[in-house]
């Protein structure tokens, strides 16, 4: 009897350790197209609380850059921030993003975020420049996709 509770308690044990290192091997194995889709849903549950989304999201580099951006009101424009072309989006587009890879290597990739359309038929979109940090995906810039340049 005590040999089969030994044998139980290891299968367990394997089981949970098994268990336990799921998560990590999903974030290793994750796309750059369901990163992005994964940061725009966070984002724009938040709305824009940039500070607790930046630690978990941003490159040091591009967190830098969203910091000098938030303390300073001259690097603001009317519309929109650098994540989200309009400050008056719509929490609806969070359902209709699209997510077009351009370029994708191990460690980098662009990413076109496509949340909607304006009133002339033109997509209100985002590129985002991904940085492999870890074995995670991290936003290391976020632009105007018509400037492709870094």
């Amino acid at each position: 009897m005590r040999r089969r509770s030994a044998m139980t308690t290891l299968a367990c044990g394997c089981l949970v350790a098994l268990f336990m290192r799921t998560p990590v091997s999903l974030a290793q194995a994750e796309e750059p197209s369901a990163a992005a889709d994964r940061f725009y849903n966070e984002y724009m549950s938040m709305g824009v609380a940039l500070k607790p989304l930046g630690d978990r999201w941003f490159t040091s580099r591009f967190r830098g850059i969203m910091n000098a951006w938030d303390s300073d009101p001259l690097h603001k424009p009317i519309e929109g921030n650098p994540i989200l072309p309009w400050k008056n989006w719509d929490s609806a587009w969070r359902n209709k993003l699209k997510i077009e890879v351009l370029e994708a290597s191990p460690d980098r990739a662009l990413v076109v975020v496509t949340f909607a359309t304006d009133e002339n038929g033109r997509p209100i979109a985002r590129l985002v420049h991904l940085e492999k940090v870890r074995a995670a995906w991290r936003v290391d810039d976020v632009t105007d996709p018509t400037r492709k340049e870094r």
